[in-house]
């Protein structure tokens, strides 16, 4: 689940758009090999806007089709598992590696804690570097724990959250308590003035449901 901001030239709203989603991407590989299924589910109404019209027109089922259209990612922004599988297994080199080529200071910090959801999102980490990213992502400037978070699907787990400049929100990254599996990812408003919703709304939503091993993915159809 996703905040929209919908305007039509003659009116402005928001809403909440949300969407199933489907992945397979090469254990080894760009995505540009991976394949993509879309289930558009009924949007939920932004606190204080009706939903748009337009909105509700979009639900449906599209793919599979091809994932991505190029990958020019850097060597280190790799998201693989055979990439991900070869990260240090301690939260200090996990560190390390977030701060890859960022040098420091504010920006760093922001980008580093953008690369934890890179390699959190539609991605699959082994439990060791699982565990030492939640504790090298506590790390970084500004990131707090959280003891309980509700991921998408209803699921509680820990949580580090850090407050976004200027937003009026804090992001945060569950993972599951013992496991450190991660289970998701939320945004949570923190300033209603800024954020133009009541404090605590969660406007954004999301659950990675599980993670398999497949021989092959579905076939594309040409164009």
């Amino acid at each position: 689940m996703n905040p929209v901001d919908s305007n039509s030239g003659k009116s402005y709203s928001r809403y909440l758009s949300r969407v199933r989603r489907t992945i397979w991407l090469p254990v080894d590989g760009d995505a540009t090999h991976g394949v993509l299924e879309t289930d558009v589910l009924p949007p939920k109404p932004y606190p204080g806007y009706a939903i748009p019209p337009e909105a509700r027109k979009e639900a449906g089922h599209s793919g599979p089709a091809k994932a991505a259209d190029f990958d020019h990612r850097a060597e280190w922004l790799r998201t693989d598992y055979a990439y991900l599988s070869r990260l240090p297994a301690d939260p200090a080199g996990m560190y390390e590696h977030l701060y890859s080529h960022l040098g420091a200071g504010p920006e760093a910090d922001g980008q580093a804690w953008q690369n934890v959801g890179s390699m959190l999102t539609e991605a699959y980490m082994p439990a060791a570097q699982r565990k030492a990213l939640f504790r090298a992502a506590a790390a970084i400037a500004g990131v707090r724990t959280v003891g309980k978070a509700v991921d998408a699907a209803g699921r509680t787990g820990v949580a580090v959250s850090l407050d976004v400049p200027g937003s009026g929100q804090r992001d945060e990254y569950i993972f599951a308590p013992k496991t450190y599996s991660y289970l998701g990812q939320r945004t949570v408003v923190t300033d209603a003035s800024i954020a133009r919703a009541p404090a605590g709304t969660v406007v954004t939503s999301t659950a990675q449901l599980s993670v398999r091993l497949v021989d092959r993915a579905p076939t594309v159809a040409p164009g």
